[in-house]
């Protein structure tokens, strides 16, 4: 979000800009942080201004501990079919399960909701008036998180 200025011709006294940042790494964050200071102290500097950074922590990042991970993916595989189970890639939730898998081990995943033949490029995003949710899928996911719990299951943490 970008507010300043009251005319397209008229330099604002002020500007706030704000946003979401985002990262896949925890310990790189203080790192981010200092070069986003750096980066807007230098910007407004060259223009003559001054800028103000104000940093407020949200989520942290939602990390798959490998093992975990491997070992979700396979009893999710046993559950649904090999082909049914794809690879995701590194994605960047602004997620509060990142604070549960400091307690207790946790494995975060997606599922897909489209219907048949509905590619996730052709289907609305979530949080947008358009998704839609194939109901048939949730008993494929409700299977797929069964899997993982259940093989979970007397383990101990």
């Amino acid at each position: 979000m970008i507010q300043g200025g009251v005319r397209y011709n008229i330099i604002p006294q002020t500007v706030e800009m704000q946003g979401t940042i985002r990262y896949l790494n925890p310990e790189t964050r203080q790192d981010l942080y200092d070069r986003i200071r750096r980066t807007v102290a230098e910007i407004a500097a060259a223009s003559g201004a001054t800028a103000e950074v104000n940093i407020a922590e949200n989520a942290i990042p939602t990390v798959n501990p490998p093992a975990l991970a491997t070992r979700a993916r396979a009893a999710a595989a046993r559950a649904l079919g090999q082909e049914r189970v794809i690879d995701g890639y590194p994605v960047m939730p602004a997620e509060d399960f990142a604070y549960f898998q400091q307690a207790v081990p946790g494995f975060f995943f997606f599922y897909g909701v489209n219907p048949p033949g509905v590619t996730t490029a052709e289907a609305a995003p979530n949080h947008n008036p358009r998704f839609f949710v194939h109901e048939p899928a949730m008993e494929t996911a409700l299977r797929a998180m069964l899997a993982v719990a259940l093989d979970r299951v007397g383990e101990q943490n």
